[in-house]
């Protein structure tokens, strides 16, 4: 997962940043919150869902897609807090 300060859209982005820096896919924030819960030693996860493939293929209805991962991310935390939580703590 690499993370940075711009949008990637096109796949001459993408294969850049696979080629440089080995990742297999890009986001903006979880780099930001991974580093300030590191330097509070804080606990984190970071859930994403993959939007598009950087390859002009990204959803034309961005309402409509994030309606269906809402319930797939709350699903994913329901999980680990059923699964998880004795472990947590």
């Amino acid at each position: 997962m690499c993370s940075g300060d711009q949008f990637i859209s096109t796949k001459e982005q993408k294969e850049a940043i696979m080629e440089y820096y080995g990742g297999l896919c890009c986001e903006m924030e979880g780099g930001a919150i991974a580093q300030v819960c590191y330097l509070n030693d804080t606990p984190f996860v970071i859930i994403r869902i993959m939007s598009d493939e950087a390859d002009d293929t990204a959803p034309e209805d961005y309402e409509e897609f994030s309606k269906i991962v809402a319930v797939e991310c709350s699903n994913m935390v329901m999980f680990m807090i059923e699964h998880f939580d004795d472990k947590l703590n």
